[in-house]
């Protein structure tokens, strides 16, 4: 399995804490970088030239929604960022929701259960797929 360089947007800093956690389980496989906020996201991604090969994307609240959405906005619609694949990970079943972000470009939309080690599985199945995928390296 190749390294890959994630980017994981979470406001919430339990459930970014437990995300990094999970990511533990590759043995320091892959390398995390963490945000809070999509402008924080977008500094990175600007000073790491787009350099990331994954974007997990938390939008759980009206508020993250609609930031997320935004900042899928933004990254879609400038080309340096627009061939990155974003995973959402929401606690909202809303399909409008749903169908909204994949009209946004999304790759996949993961819905978080309530009980934590299928969410756990679940993460860690997506971190698999995507080291078995190819990507382009610009």
């Amino acid at each position: 399995m190749e390294s890959l360089t994630f980017l994981i947007i979470e406001k919430n800093q339990n459930e970014l804490d437990k995300l990094k956690h999970m990511f533990n389980a590759f043995e320091n496989l892959h390398k995390v970088l963490t945000s809070t906020n999509s402008e924080d996201a977008l500094h990175i991604l600007k000073n790491r030239n787009g350099k990331v090969d994954v974007i997990l994307l938390s939008m759980n609240t009206t508020e993250t929604i609609e930031d997320g959405l935004s900042f899928l906005k933004t990254l879609k619609t400038t080309e340096q960022y627009m061939h990155l694949p974003v995973t959402v990970i929401s606690g909202n079943s809303n399909p409008d929701v749903m169908y909204t972000c994949y009209q946004s470009g999304v790759s996949g939309y993961i819905e978080k259960p309530e009980e934590s080690t299928i969410y756990v599985e679940k993460i860690k199945h997506l971190i698999t797929y995507w080291g078995l995928n190819e990507f382009y390296k610009n």
